[in-house]
């Protein structure tokens, strides 16, 4: 638990979408992206991640490096999982209803930054979710919202297909006027379909940004995407702060 005069670690949701909200197709992610890659370890590494149960075992590799990993899970107590081949990471559970994603959070709460990763009903779930820290009960603290940033990867629609979309809902609360775009990088691919260039950043002076390439190459896999756009969201507090 945290006190009430200590510093709250700052909860960043971390999404790649299309613009009509596709998220995966299955458990899995519809492209490959060695853009959008780079992008997710910048803005991770060496933050703990947060996940659903089925998107960790959609992921090529879980859990990952030099980033402390845990599961939210419907089943289950709480325990710390061993792989075999990979470092541990711990499961949260038994479920949403009983708020195992505070219990990841709070577990957590010594780092400056906590990701939540998706998938789709847990972005849900945390969008819809206040503060966690239950000493903060019965004070106006306790009624913010969990989530202070949303970071997302905007893929074109058309490109490929899936079924995971992210509902109505979560994608409005991800929104305007809930939230302000404090900073965005446009790549738009090359006439030759090597790779990318950045062509548009905008930065709000008052918010910290992520450093990007000017270029990036295509990687063998790569989905060719004509564009790839990165966006940070901060939400609209009014003057309260967090």
């Amino acid at each position: 638990m945290t006190s009430k005069s200590a510093k709250l670690p700052e909860i960043a949701i971390i999404v790649a979408m299309t613009e009509s909200g596709l998220v995966g197709n299955g458990n899995k992610l519809p492209w490959k992206s060695s853009l959008d890659f780079e992008w997710f370890k910048k803005n991770t590494m060496d933050r703990p991640m947060i996940f659903g149960k089925n998107t960790a075992n959609g992921m090529p590799v879980f859990p990952l490096k030099n980033r402390p990993c845990a599961i939210v899970t419907k089943s289950n107590g709480s325990q710390i999982v061993q792989p075999n081949g990979h470092g541990s990471y711990i499961s949260f559970g038994p479920g949403q209803s009983d708020d195992s994603l505070g219990k990841a959070i709070r577990f957590f709460k010594n780092f400056d930054k906590i990701f939540i990763a998706g998938g789709i009903s847990l972005y849900s779930h945390a969008m819809k979710m206040t503060q966690p820290w239950t000493e903060l009960n019965g004070t106006p603290d306790a009624e913010k919202p969990l989530v202070d940033t949303i970071i997302k990867t905007v893929f074109p629609d058309g490109i490929v297909t899936g079924d995971k979309y992210l509902d109505k809902d979560t994608i409005k609360l991800m929104s305007e006027p809930h939230f302000k775009l404090v900073s965005h990088q446009d790549y738009t691919i090359g006439s030759s379909n090597e790779g990318f260039t950045n062509h548009t950043l905008y930065h709000d002076e008052n918010h910290a940004t992520i450093s990007m390439p000017t270029t990036h190459k295509l990687g063998k896999n790569d989905t060719q995407f004509p564009t790839i756009r990165f966006e940070i969201w901060k939400r609209v507090y009014g003057n309260q702060g967090k």
